[in-house]
């Protein structure tokens, strides 16, 4: 009985390692390791588990991969962008 009405509420995540080495299944881009056309776009590539509910990081993910799909480079710190038009309306 226990069992039919138990359920858990954990969410998966960490288990598709990012890098080069041996055990890793995605690399920085997410593209699968020795499978063309196939990414990773989901809680599994995080490093490790968030403290609070994937959705936003997931959410992140996605869009990182959009942009790596699409070709889109990554967008500037806003730190670096805010100091770079300091600098243009001080010239």
């Amino acid at each position: 009985m226990l069992r039919a009405r138990v359920e858990t509420a954990f969410h998966p995540s960490c288990t598709c390692k990012m890098g080069q080495d041996a055990v890793a299944v995605v690399d920085g881009q997410l593209r699968v390791h020795g499978l063309e056309g196939l990414r990773v776009v989901d809680a599994s590539v995080l490093p490790r588990i968030t403290s609070a509910n994937l959705n936003a990081p997931t959410v992140m993910i996605a869009a990182r991969a959009a942009d790596f799909i699409l070709g889109v480079p990554q967008l500037d710190p806003m730190e670096e962008v805010a100091a770079q038009t300091l600098r243009n309306e001080m010239v």
